[in-house]
């Protein structure tokens, strides 16, 4: 525990914030997506679950790593998008959240650290979800 808090206190020391520091060790979380100054956002006459197994396809098509997923809070977070994405480095993630509406209807929102990242992913999957292959 005495090593953690001596680790968060140099990275504190070096400009990093708690919420970058946070994301780097812990990862993205949905409230992290919810709250993000940019993010892309899409709406979807489809069903949640349907769209949350899609997304997995799709970020594992873009050959990136699963880091977190939650199906009660319909989140996924995922890095390794540098295979796919030459502006970022292989650890930066990006996050989806899936939100049901009173439509009944599904918003999907994607942020990342670096939101050109996100655009990036945000557009490849909501082209893939768009199709109707």
């Amino acid at each position: 525990m005495k090593r953690l808090f001596i680790i968060l206190a140099l990275l504190g020391f070096l400009g990093c914030s708690y919420k970058q520091i946070r994301q780097e060790v812990i990862g993205l979380s949905a409230s992290d997506v919810k709250n993000a100054d940019k993010k892309y956002v899409k709406v979807f006459e489809a069903d949640r679950n349907a769209l949350f197994n899609k997304t997995e396809k799709i970020i594992k098509k873009m050959h990136a790593e699963i880091t977190g997923r939650d199906r009660k809070e319909f989140f996924i977070s995922a890095y390794g998008f540098d295979k796919k994405y030459a502006n970022c480095i292989n650890t930066t993630q990006a996050g989806v959240l899936m939100t049901r509406l009173e439509t009944g209807e599904t918003e999907i929102a994607v942020a990342s650290p670096n939101s050109e990242l996100a655009k990036f992913v945000s557009g490849r999957l909501f082209g893939e979800l768009s199709d109707k292959k």
